[in-house]
């Protein structure tokens, strides 16, 4: 009985690979089985597995896990660096937390000597999800939202971090600095290079506002503006970029 769905996933993509396929994506409800003691039947747990490669990417395999849990209707979960499990690449890839700070599932870049051990040369991209978590997370019924009345403002900011700084965290300051008229926070570039100095990066970030019952001015942006810049000053030390 298996306790992981991955090798399988690995398998599909590797044939679809070997068929010169030159992108995929697949995913499986599979059924893992945990050992609890010797004298008891293992737990048998709903998992979603998802495995891609060629157009994909890390970034796109967190969209597809983070659109999962917005079908659910999860709510404040996270995303974390996770380097010490060998199946993935210990640079590229993340745990999924709730709340709570319980592990959702997991997704990332396979291991090159994972992929190498299936004869695979190109990057394959793997996520599994436990759906018995992420159904008892379910959030109400979903209810209709007219679209907006009134335009969005969009704000754009390069910052130059230390590179143990996560994006993640990057994110939830900035939605928390802005409050109640941020609509989202989405990262659109990663830069690293000799200028930025060892162990450096920027990123750059865009956040939307939006107001449901009016259009924004120009000062009320800037304000919500430099409520971000103070938070990642104070909270994570982190300047614009110059």
């Amino acid at each position: 009985m298996r306790t992981t769905a991955l090798p399988s996933m690995l398998e599909v993509l590797t044939r679809n690979y070997n068929f010169s396929n030159e992108n995929a994506r697949f995913f499986e409800l599979a059924t893992v089985y945990h050992p609890t003691s010797p004298d008891t039947l293992p737990n048998e747990k709903p998992m979603l597995t998802l495995g891609a490669y060629g157009d994909s990417d890390f970034y796109s395999l967190k969209g597809l896990c983070e659109a999962v849990l917005r079908l659910a209707g999860v709510k404040g979960y996270t995303f974390r660096r996770c380097t010490e499990n060998p199946t993935f690449h210990p640079g590229r890839c993340a745990e999924v937390l709730d709340k709570d700070g319980n592990v959702l599932g997991v997704f990332g870049q396979a291991h090159p000597l994972t992929a190498k051990n299936y004869g695979v040369s190109i990057p394959l991209y793997l996520a599994e999800l436990s759906l018995g978590a992420i159904f008892a997370l379910h959030g109400p019924d979903k209810h209709f939202t007219p679209l907006p009345k009134f335009p969005s403002v969009s704000r754009d900011f390069s910052f130059v971090c230390a590179e143990e700084i996560e994006v993640g965290a990057i994110s939830s300051c900035m939605a928390r600095a802005g409050g109640a008229l941020v609509e989202s926070v989405s990262l659109f570039d990663i830069y690293r290079g000799e200028k930025l100095g060892a162990n450096m990066k920027s990123v750059s970030m865009r956040v939307i506002l939006r107001a449901p019952d009016r259009t924004l001015t120009v000062e009320e942006a800037d304000k919500v503006s430099r409520k971000i810049l103070g938070a990642m000053e104070h909270q994570l030390g982190i300047t614009l970029r110059s």
